[in-house]
């Protein structure tokens, strides 16, 4: 049975239309060329940029991760983030920059431009496979399953329908607008995150006397 009101309906229908409209409205821009479609034209400001790597973090399996490592190991758990510090800033002061004079969009032009010959493919080959068929499908598979759990908390609906909702409404907005719309979309999601996170976190230490008890 749902536990949710009409107006959480509405407004999960309203950001549905919204993330759809946005890869409708820079669908022109996006089909211009390769790389206006996933890097948008390299003319997004750091910021948005940043914001949008930061909220693609946030996704579906993020709060049910945080909640795991802080029930078995206390607040100190999330220390666990850090061994992505070092690696984030040399890829941001050092590596972006060298990867932006090379002129490349891909991990696989790099790849062409680094090495050649026979080596150079079959190298792009097995980099696709690994990249493509077991990273990328272990990742969403994992977020998509966090997404499952979530929405049977609320919706009385079977999982291949939650599965079938979110694959074709992210792949139509992405297809749709490329980089430009996926970024907007997850600029937008980045604040109903930490307002919605803010909000439940007043709401849920109130009963208990506020952090003071």
């Amino acid at each position: 049975m749902s536990s949710l009101a009409t107006i959480d309906y509405v407004i999960i229908a309203l950001y549905l239309v919204f993330a759809l409209s946005v890869g409708a409205y820079f669908t022109k821009r996006a089909s211009t060329d390769t790389e206006s479609f996933f890097v948008g034209d390299k003319k997004l400001p750091w910021w948005i940029a940043g914001t949008s790597i930061v909220a693609t973090t946030f996704a579906a399996d993020t709060p049910l991760a945080v909640t795991g490592l802080v029930a078995s190991g206390g607040i100190s758990a999330n220390w666990i983030w850090w061994c992505w510090g070092i690696a984030h800033l040399v890829a941001t002061f050092f590596f972006a920059r060298l990867w932006r004079r090379s002129g490349v969009i891909t991990d696989a032009e790099i790849t062409e431009l680094r090495y050649g010959g026979k080596a150079a493919a079959l190298l792009r080959g097995v980099k696709a496979v690994y990249f493509g068929i077991f990273i990328n499908c272990l990742t969403m598979a994992w977020v998509i399953a966090a997404m499952v759990k979530i929405t049977r908390a609320f919706f009385d609906v079977q999982p291949w329908v939650v599965i079938v909702a979110c694959i074709v409404v992210s792949v139509t907005y992405t297809t749709l607008g490329g980089f430009r719309g996926v970024v907007v979309t997850d600029i937008i999601q980045f604040c109903l995150g930490m307002v919605g996170a803010i909000i439940l976190d007043w709401l849920g230490i109130k009963p208990l006397g506020s952090i003071g008890a």
